[in-house]
């Protein structure tokens, strides 16, 4: 959606990123908003659209793909805003009637975002000129979308989601991002507003089809060459569109200002004298939006909450076929929501901590039972974190199994309370060193990847069986490497057990023993 081919154009000033990286660095350490978290805008027509394009044999699909979704933006530090269209947007895009009511998902979709703790408001018109008008005001650090409009409409900082392949070994970055100082500082784009609606109009977009034979590359040389700019001037003063139509004309001709790759005669007769569709025009820099209203804007602050468990459990019972069972319930829940409730409780721990009200801890973030392991996968472009054991209070445990149509029975909510002390959760290791140091120490302490040494085995225990020990005899003669099925040291030697040896360590044993058996033979 949006401008056909303005993504590429784009691309020499896109800059990678990994999302959840760029959340936790700008968001939580540099704590830009004071709050620990990133401020996040979402074009939700644009989930809704993304969502019925996608098909598959779950209960749902729809709604399933937008509660994935809202479970992966819920492990970011940030507080996500959804705008949906509004019902003055335009009745006519790309040659298709816009339907006067709301997508059938829309409800229900609203219903996640409220389990989730994320906010939603419904646009004046468009999505994205709601999202761009908030990014302009600083209510929003970043806007999620896929929309290209959003740059055209003037949005600050934009985040476009790119598909991972499955088959690279190395993902360092999940999604691009684009900033309209970078857009209009870069040497070979040069774009302000003004021209991107020069662009939309050449190239064609969402309100028009464009003009024959243009593609982005000419209208972006075009632009370059100051017709975007000159245009909203000419719009203004009655008389000046004709004597900037023949400005173009000439510049296709002749290349005067030296931008264009090479001249264009013919395209220069494709430019009709009623270009630009005034209507069409006003779309882009009138468009209908919230801008004088404040009373329709959302709320300036939005709240880091933690997600509404027992009502998602109500919810899925009846939407999701995972939710008709404790059991498949409960391993969604290990699985993405019981990781999002830590997380937002090492928010709120670290928020309390620049408060001054607590002190990093034992007692912040009491989900945080132990580290366990820490990686740096491809699956999370390399961000370090540690594997931590969750504590589930029992509490919460029997609230859920409550809320279910058919509660379990007491011996199986015991059962699944069982099992819930199993529960394991990947979390950013940056969050877990601020919030709870002292679990970072005991792990530090006892590190799982140091290498086993041989230790000696006391006189009085017995090898176990089928171990492999070196017996050192007090005469070096006597030195021998044995395979004992259960039988124990005689007195006198020393014996070493070399089945956790590494590789390596193996061979230098064996080295020493057969240097040790060469001596003793002289």
């Amino acid at each position: 959606m949006g401008i056909r081919g303005l993504w590429p154009l784009l691309e020499p000033a896109g800059i990678p990123i990994s999302i959840r990286n760029h959340a936790i660095q700008h968001g939580f350490v540099n704590n830009i908003r004071r709050d620990r978290t990133l401020s996040v805008g979402v074009d939700a027509s644009n989930w809704i659209c993304a969502a019925r394009a996608r098909h598959g044999k779950t209960q749902n699909p729809e709604l399933t793909v937008l509660l994935m979704r809202c479970e992966r933006l819920a492990l970011l530090p940030v507080k996500a805003h959804f705008v949906f269209d509004g019902k003055e947007r335009p009745r006519l895009k790309r040659n298709k009637n816009v339907r006067g009511t709301d997508h059938w998902s829309a409800d229900p979709f609203k219903s996640i975002l409220d389990i989730f703790g994320f906010s939603h408001s419904e646009a004046l018109g468009e999505a994205e000129v709601e999202l761009a008008r908030m990014s302009r005001a600083g209510v929003i650090d970043l806007v999620f979308t896929e929309d290209s409009d959003a740059v055209v409409f003037g949005t600050v900082q934009v985040v476009r989601e790119r598909g991972v392949d499955d088959d690279s070994p190395i993902h360092e970055s999940d999604a691009i991002l684009y900033k309209a100082e970078d857009i209009e500082s870069h040497p070979q784009l040069g774009l302000t507003s003004a021209d991107f609606v020069f662009i939309a109009l050449i190239c064609g977009g969402d309100y028009s089809k464009g003009l024959e034979g243009f593609g982005a590359k000419i209208a972006l040389q075009l632009a370059r060459s100051g017709f975007g700019v000159d245009l909203l001037k000419a719009v203004a003063h009655s008389g000046a569109l004709d004597e900037w139509r023949q400005g173009v004309r000439l510049e296709l001709l002749y290349n005067r200002s030296q931008h264009l790759s090479f001249r264009h005669p013919k395209l220069s007769g494709n430019i009709p004298d009623n270009f630009p569709d005034l209507d069409v025009l006003n779309l882009y820099i009138n468009p209908a939006s919230h801008e004088n209203d404040l009373s329709a804007s959302p709320p300036l602050t939005f709240v880091c909450t933690q997600p509404q468990v027992t009502q998602l459990a109500v919810l899925a019972s009846t939407t999701f076929q995972w939710g008709r069972s404790a059991e498949d319930l409960f391993k969604r829940y290990r699985d993405h929501i019981f990781p999002t409730m830590a997380v937002r409780q090492l928010i709120e721990s670290a928020v309390s901590i620049d408060g001054g009200s607590l002190t990093a801890g034992a007692e912040c973030c009491p989900m945080l039972r132990s580290i366990i392991g820490e990686r740096s996968s491809a699956s999370t472009c390399f961000l370090p974190e540690y594997r931590v054991l969750l504590a589930i209070p029992s509490r919460l445990i029997r609230d859920i199994c409550g809320s279910l149509p058919g509660p379990p029975s007491q011996p199986q909510i015991v059962a699944i309370e069982k099992v819930c002390k199993k529960y394991r959760a990947w979390l950013p290791r940056t969050m877990v060193e601020l919030v709870r140091p002292d679990l970072v120490s005991s792990y530090e302490r006892f590190d799982p990847k140091k290498e086993k040494r041989p230790t000696p085995v006391p006189m009085s225990a017995s090898p176990p069986t089928q171990a492999i020990l070196l017996v050192m005899n007090e005469n070096p003669s006597g030195t021998q490497m044995s395979k004992l099925r259960g039988t124990g040291p005689k007195p006198g030697q020393i014996v070493y057990d070399i089945t956790m040896l590494s590789d390596a360590e193996s061979e230098m044993a064996g080295k020493i023993l057969t240097l040790l058996t060469w001596a003793s033979s002289y």
